[in-house]
Parts: C-alpha cells; structure tokens; sequence
C-alpha cells in the first residue's frame, strides 16, 4: 500500500518530484557487512531516486527508525544517488520526538494512515 501510494497518489511536492516507479530494495553496508532492507525506494521520472521509505504497522515509529534511514541515505549518497525524502509510514503512529524531528527538517516525511487514505 506505500508504494502504491508514492508513485500514485503522493504529489510531488511530497516526493520532490514526479515519481515513476516504487519497490522495495535492499542496501549494502560493507563496513557493517550487512544489507539494510528498504520498503519503499521511489524512482523518478528523469531516473534519480526521489525517496526511501519504512513502514511499520504495528509500533509506534520514533527517532530510531528515522536514524536508519538516515543511515541507509548516507551509504546512497556515498555511491552518488542521494534521496530527497526520508519517508516513514506507520498505522500506529510516531513519538512526539520524531514529529520534532520532521518539522525541523524537509527531507523527512511522516505518513499515517489518515494521509495514506485521505491525503496527498
């Protein structure tokens, strides 16, 4: 459902662009010898990466989660295809640190189940 919604139905003023395709995806981290899986990775139009995106159902999303992906940007950034936006899906919504966190900066947008169904 969040990949449909980023490359249906999200504007792209959310994305940072028009978006052309969204899937999942895995990143590797050699310095930790592990992969990071990614649940949502938006391609643009013109062939960059728009955004990354965590989705959780069932927990409440704080600032670790943003961490994360914030970790996984940097490794993309460091193989030249850096993500505009931080995307954090969840149904059980986000601490009041993490909704801190979003306002102060752009790249990161949260989406509830209300924006999934509702909004743009």
């Amino acid at each position: 459902m969040c990949r449909l919604w980023a490359q249906d139905f999200a504007g792209p003023g959310t994305l940072g662009g028009e978006p052309s395709d969204a899937r999942t995806g895995v990143v590797y981290d050699s310095a930790r010898r592990v992969g990071h899986e990614v649940d949502v990775v938006v391609s643009g139009d013109e062939g960059g990466l728009l955004a990354i995106g965590e989705a959780k159902w069932g927990e409440t999303m704080d600032s670790h989660h943003l961490a994360r992906l914030a970790h996984i940007a940097d490794l993309l950034e460091g193989r030249g295809q850096r993500p505009g936006k931080l995307l954090l899906f969840s149904g059980a919504g986000f601490t009041a640190e993490l909704r801190g966190a979003a306002a102060s900066d752009p790249r990161v947008e949260l989406v509830d189940l209300e924006r999934l169904y509702e909004g743009e």
